[in-house]
């Protein structure tokens, strides 16, 4: 199973991809600059992995507590993918 999970309402940027018992992942403390590098740690995971974002089983958001605008910003980025490539989401506590 290919899970993607992405936690940005804390000063930390998180992207972690699940494939078939490994784990890859992208972790930066990046205060006020989610926006600027999510995107680029869900390309680096998936490109480390080698899968697309159509091979993904689900994509896990944080959903806080924490920064309202971090934790938009994750519902956001995965309401975007999961509903390009019709992908089940998960929402969980930070």
């Amino acid at each position: 199973m290919n899970i993607l999970a992405i936690e940005t309402a804390t000063p930390a940027c998180s992207v972690a991809l699940g494939v078939s018992g490994r784990v890859f992942k992208r972790h930066e403390v990046v205060p006020r600059r989610h926006s600027e590098v999510v995107l680029d740690f869900v390309q680096c995971v998936l490109s480390e992995a080698r899968i697309s974002l159509s091979e993904l089983d689900g994509i896990v958001c944080g959903v806080g507590p924490g920064s309202f605008m971090g934790v938009r910003l994750a519902v956001s980025v995965t309401q975007g993918l999961a509903y390009a490539q019709n992908i089940p989401v998960l929402a969980l506590s930070t």
